[in-house]
């Protein structure tokens, strides 16, 4: 295990550091994305969008919102644990206070703007770009039918196809793991995005 993280990690240094054709276009990427994973041998699949906001070519801030369905025929979230972290703060008060919105109006905008992780991006050809991804702070709501989100956090990489310059399609693949169980699950992804 410990030579697979140490050749994980070669790999991304190698890819960071070597970009043949820089990003020439946009500061934010907004894809539309399905999403199939498993937790304790529980198969999930979602929709949902993501937004990716680069610090530069090389670096992005990363959000992810997804829903589907579970076993039990249940709807399912994805989000950003900051909103998870949020929600289990204050709890019911959001739904039965009506000046909540106003009374913590500044928390409500920093859990939107807390990402839940960050990727790094190289592009080895003009048409091709290459992104590992580190996501420490993802959550997961009902998908094991459990009442409170889930924190979890995601290791993998996509690879993004460019057929025009500000259109992107890409696949991914990585791991995810709860941060309360061992239960550790392969993700595999697919979306078609923007450059803004």
């Amino acid at each position: 295990m410990k030579s697979l993280r140490s050749a994980f990690l070669a790999i991304i240094l190698v890819l960071t550091f070597y970009s043949g054709y820089p990003q020439e276009y946009g500061n934010f990427r907004i894809a539309f994305n399905s999403n199939y994973s498993s937790f304790n041998f529980q198969d999930n699949n979602s929709m949902g969008f993501s937004v990716e906001y680069f610090l530069g070519p090389h670096i992005s801030l990363d959000y992810n919102y997804a829903f589907g369905k579970n076993k039990y025929n249940e709807t399912c979230y994805y989000f950003p644990g900051t909103v998870a972290g949020f929600v289990l703060l204050f709890g019911d008060d959001i739904l039965y206070d009506p000046y909540f919105l106003e009374d913590y109006q500044e928390v409500v905008i920093l859990s939107l703007i807390i990402p839940e992780g960050i990727s790094f991006h190289t592009y080895p050809r003009y048409w091709l770009e290459v992104a590992p991804y580190f996501y420490p702070f993802s959550a997961d709501y009902n998908f094991s039918n459990y009442d409170l989100p889930s924190l979890s956090w995601a290791l993998g990489i996509k690879v993004y196809f460019k057929p025009l310059p500000r259109l992107s399609v890409s696949s991914g693949f990585g791991i995810k793991n709860r941060y309360s169980n061992a239960y550790t699950t392969q993700n595999y992804s697919f979306s078609a995005g923007w450059l803004f």
